[in-house]
């Protein structure tokens, strides 16, 4: 979807356009009743879903396709072949495995959809699943929220929650999440940790695609963000703890 709008805003063709909002209703239907998704896209149709395939990397694409019609399923013998012993993975997940894996996929898709067109609905879907990292509907729960920050991105899913509804309950679960990435950060004398959190290039794509969204709108909310930039400049520098302070 999100290839889909960027092709759509780079070109003007319409058919682009077209099918990101076909893919939208895709995703809208398989939205659970609490706002979250599976943690890999399961085909979502109620004839489908109690018989989900095994879930998995090689099939995330297939479960979708399959879903538009655009593909058919893969049988048992496909699955067996693809994934090995892991084939024989869970076919309908439990809320438990419920992890916010789409923070940074499909909510930006969701987001760019919404700033492109100005659809409610895509606004409602939007913020249901923002709600459901939050614990629900006005609970604004940090702990839930930190569990499904995945590497600080949703820093940005909140700040855009807190532009679209201007509820400032979005934006204190982001101060906390800030809080918690800065206390996350490692300390050691190692340079090339320094600064870190989580050590990976996609960990730190996220925490820069999310955390600068946020840090705007505290800006534009008159909420604190003095330390937290200091700590996005000491990352950024390599800089020793006492730039922090």
């Amino acid at each position: 979807m999100r290839g889909l709008l960027y092709l759509w805003e780079l070109t003007g063709e319409a058919r682009f356009k077209q099918r990101a909002e076909e893919i939208f209703q895709v995703i809208a239907r398989g939205q659970n009743d609490d706002g979250s998704w599976h943690k890999r896209f399961q085909v979502s149709t109620p004839d489908r879903l109690p018989d989900q395939a095994p879930y998995g990397m090689a099939t995330e694409g297939t479960t979708l396709a399959v879903e538009m019609g655009t593909a058919t399923p893969f049988t048992p013998a496909e699955h067996k072949a693809l994934g090995g012993a892991s084939a024989a993975g869970k076919r309908v997940l439990s809320y438990a495995d419920q992890k916010g894996y789409q923070t940074h996929y499909l909510m930006i898709g969701l987001e760019l959809l919404h700033r492109l067109t100005g659809r409610d609905d895509v606004a409602k879907c939007y913020l249901r699943a923002v709600d459901w990292f939050c614990g629900g509907p006005g609970v604004f729960d940090p702990e839930m929220a930190w569990k499904q920050h995945y590497g600080g991105v949703l820093c940005r899913h909140l700040s855009y929650a807190y532009k679209l509804t201007g509820e400032r309950g979005y934006l204190e679960v982001g101060q906390q999440l800030l809080r918690r990435l800065v206390e996350s950060q490692d300390w050691s004398d190692d340079p090339k940790r320094r600064g870190a959190v989580g050590m990976s290039p996609m960990y730190l794509s996220l925490l820069f695609y999310g955390v600068p969204h946020l840090l705007g709108a505290l800006q534009d909310a008159g909420m604190d963000e003095l330390k937290i930039k200091n700590c996005a400049h000491y990352a950024l520098a390599g800089g020793t703890r006492t730039n922090l302070r």
